[in-house]
């Protein structure tokens, strides 16, 4: 697991970092994810503010970092985050890295139930636009995870 992250952060290191002197990389205030829940199949995504925490469903999610990339170099978002299921005994570490926004199966989180992505590095709080299949209103459905703005796939 350790090495793994340290790969995942020196892959992201390089590919924020390592481009042209005339690009910029921006440390963000939100870090905006989307979330599976693959037992209901409801997709959805919420904005973690760096350096707090929030409850998705067993799963409470930490954001340390959030960088963005600007042009003109390839755009990129990374996060890094901490990410512990909650259950009967001890809490239990299932993924702490970097993920990349451009390539979520890099340094993907493995999970029975959820799946998490970055979507982008923002200073800029917001609900993403209701999709034609959200429910009235575009708010999370009761049974939907805690906090979460939740659009079902069916």
């Amino acid at each position: 697991m350790k090495l793994i992250a340290f790969c995942s952060g020196l892959l992201a290191g390089c590919v924020l970092l390592g481009g042209p002197a005339a690009a910029d990389t921006v440390a963000t205030k939100i870090a905006r994810l989307g979330w599976l829940d693959k037992t209901t199949a409801r997709v959805g995504e919420l904005d973690v503010p760096v350096g707090e925490t929030t409850d998705l469903g067993v799963l409470t999610i930490s954001v340390k970092s959030c960088l963005r990339r600007t042009a003109p170099d390839e755009p990129e978002n990374a996060s890094y985050m901490q990410i512990v299921e909650r259950g009967p005994g001890a809490p239990n570490l299932i993924f702490q890295g970097w993920m990349l926004a451009s390539s979520p199966s890099l340094s993907a989180m493995d999970h029975g139930v959820f799946d998490v992505w970055v979507l982008e590095c923002t200073d800029k709080p917001g609900k993403p636009a209701p999709s034609a299949a959200a429910p009235a209103g575009g708010s999370a459905p009761a049974d939907a995870p805690e906090g979460a703005d939740s659009v079902p796939l069916d």
